[in-house]
């Protein structure tokens, strides 16, 4: 155990540290890596520095960015910039499991947005088995089971699909196939015909197998097969709520919200498939579901429970001051009106956090700048 006390001044002025998940060398594709960075997060980049906050961007793996060096140099840490955290797990989980409880260790006042346990905890979707055990909370989690990916190959989950009452008893509907440790949409498998599984079924399964071998041990990596939710692709519904919706709720507010169609064809809706977008107000716009409000507002108040549970499991002190900043509640109005809750984003979500006129996540972006400078930590 170090001392309790830095060499170092503890910083007073506001200094956010957004981390990264890019190697830092070769230092040439490091600085491309930054770039790109700062380019997607220019927004709200900016109106921290508007506000005479100094912002600097550093990948996790850097071997200088230190417990010591966090501690002494900044006074918050973000996650938003973490893209690919995913594909370098046991340096992202050293740096969540004892960099930055040492960093907290040395300088009490650092504000971790959001808490590295809860980081911790969300980069596994087994958490969804916890909210799919709150139905009776008003959660609802499409039908999901775990499978363990080390037993389950291609006869195992032929096996397990036929045993399904559901699934046998509607074998033309799709069923969903994806790794607990995944981002952006990437893995997913749309088994079309799950009782009659095709080569490039059984392709996307071994490639799962293969990428959770290496995070099983380490994080409980676990293959999902999960209810579909044609709802996802509906152009519309009689009530206009078709499509996948995403709540934004920064620092406990519902600010806007978005919903999100793929293309024809498509069951993806993230950029990268080229999903589209339409984002509007959370406040005054009739559009925004009221069971999408209803559920945000319940996965809060759940969440902030959470992390005093969590951060106790850790052994952090300050258990009741939530360090909770963003959250991102991702689901679909079904068709008896309740909205199903598919995923809770809480590390490196999208959140069109833009400062542009008339765009509805300008007042998300004030509210969550406000909120990270105006925290009384300094």
């Amino acid at each position: 155990m170090g001392s309790n006390s830095l060499s170092d001044p503890i910083p007073t002025t506001p200094s956010i540290l957004f981390i990264t998940a890019n190697l830092p060398t070769p230092e040439d594709e490091a600085a491309i890596w930054i770039g790109k960075i700062e380019a997607y997060l220019t927004d709200p980049l900016n109106a921290f520095r508007a506000r005479g906050a100094a912002v600097t961007l550093r990948t996790f793996q850097d071997p200088a960015l230190t417990a010591a060096a966090i501690a002494s140099t900044y006074t918050h840490v973000l996650f938003l910039a973490v893209d690919k955290y995913i594909h370098h797990m046991p340096a992202f989980t050293a740096f969540l499991d004892a960099t930055l409880p040492e960093a907290r260790r040395l300088n009490p006042r650092l504000r971790i947005h959001n808490p590295a346990a809860v980081v911790r905890w969300n980069a596994n979707k087994t958490y969804l088995a916890e909210l799919q055990a709150l139905d009776t909370a008003g959660f609802h989690v499409p039908r999901t089971a775990f499978l363990d990916p080390a037993t389950t190959d291609a006869p195992a989950l032929a096996a397990h699909l036929a045993a399904d009452a559901r699934v046998a008893g509607n074998p033309s509907t799709p069923v969903v196939l994806k790794p607990s440790i995944a981002a952006s949409g990437h893995s997913t498998h749309l088994l079309r015909s799950p009782l009659a599984l095709t080569a490039d079924d059984v392709a996307a399964l071994e490639s799962m197998r293969a990428a959770a071998a290496a995070t099983q041990q380490q994080m409980g990596a676990m293959l999902l097969v999960q209810e579909y939710l044609p709802r996802v692709a509906a152009q519309d519904g009689a009530d206009g709520s078709g499509g996948e919706w995403s709540m934004i709720v920064v620092n406990g507010r519902l600010t806007h919200a978005v919903r999100k169609r793929p293309q024809a064809g498509e069951f993806r809706i993230n950029s990268a498939f080229k999903g589209v977008w339409e984002p509007m107000a959370a406040e005054g716009d009739a559009r925004v579901p009221e069971c999408g409000r209803v559920v945000a507002g319940r996965v809060w108040e759940w969440l902030v429970g959470k992390e005093r549970v969590l951060k106790g499991e850790r052994g952090e002190t300050e258990v009741e001051t939530t360090e909770l900043l963003y959250a991102r509640v991702d689901g679909v109005v079904g068709e008896d009106g309740e909205f199903v809750l598919m995923e809770v984003e809480l590390i490196e979500p999208w959140l069109w956090l833009l400062d542009q006129e008339g765009h509805p996540g300008r007042e998300g972006l004030k509210v969550f700048v406000d909120a990270v400078l105006d925290d009384g930590g300094l």
